[in-house]
């Protein structure tokens, strides 16, 4: 008996949560030929989770793509926020086991700055910032990270600090385009305007290359004249776009 529990635990837990991980993130069911449902996938994930075996940190790497998936997605609310939970749950608890690693705290931040897009300033935020900012501590020059936590600043209207941020990743790699590009943007939000046209001239872009960015950082800041100075220039450029015209109304 005991070879035989010894055998499960070594052998078949991590190959039944491989299959119920398999048919969480799966369209159909390979066997029946049946679609999977959101509602199903849900199922498979926690059944994946039960087995806790060495995949729980790919598996719940999983659960949290899903989630962020739906997000904007024509879903149930309740089902949504079902995922959302969970993943939640699950990251913290992998996070509990693996404190210092990075991955794991970008993921949940990750997690939270989707969700909080367009929601300034409320929990949701709070904890991108807060998940994003350890990571960060942990890989202290990994510029994607930085990224990640200057749009949760950015989502939390708190300006300044991505500013900082950006200006750190900037200058630990100041050849890297998009560096530069996510440092004049958020330059714009900090109402250093002289400063981030003044850097991108200087880095060989064009105000146009990042001008939709620029116009979400220029109304962000409450800088509408800029706002109307691009889109009054981009009507007289193109007078016949009706689009043009609609969003200067």
């Amino acid at each position: 008996f005991g070879l035989i529990l010894s055998v499960y635990y070594i052998n078949l837990r991590p190959i039944y949560q491989s299959k119920n991980l398999i048919l969480a993130i799966s369209g159909q069911n390979p066997i029946t030929g049946k679609p999977i449902t959101l509602p199903d996938s849900l199922e498979f994930f926690k059944k994946a989770l039960s087995y806790d075996t060495l995949g729980n940190g790919e598996t719940r790497e999983q659960l949290v793509q899903r989630a962020v998936g739906l997000r904007n997605a024509k879903v149930d609310d309740n089902l949504r926020n079902e995922f959302l939970k969970l993943a939640d749950t699950e990251m913290r608890e992998q996070i509990k086991g693996s404190p210092t690693d990075s991955r794991y705290l970008v993921f949940l931040g990750n997690l939270y700055s989707v969700y909080g897009q367009g929601q300034a300033n409320n929990e949701l935020n709070r904890v991108a910032v807060e998940q994003l900012t350890e990571a960060l501590k942990y890989s202290p020059k990994k510029q994607i990270i930085m990224f990640q936590l200057i749009g949760a600043l950015i989502n939390s209207k708190e300006y300044d600090r991505a500013y900082e941020v950006a200006k750190v990743a900037y200058e630990e790699e100041p050849k890297f385009g998009e560096a530069v590009k996510i440092f004049a943007i958020a330059s714009v939000y900090s109402k250093k305007v002289d400063e981030a046209l003044s850097l991108l001239k200087d880095r060989g872009f064009s105000e146009a290359e990042i001008e939709g960015e620029l116009l979400g950082a220029y109304s962000g800041a409450g800088m509408y004249d800029k706002v109307l100075e691009i889109l009054n220039k981009n009507v007289r450029a193109n007078p016949k776009n009706a689009n043009l015209h609609v969003s200067l109304a």
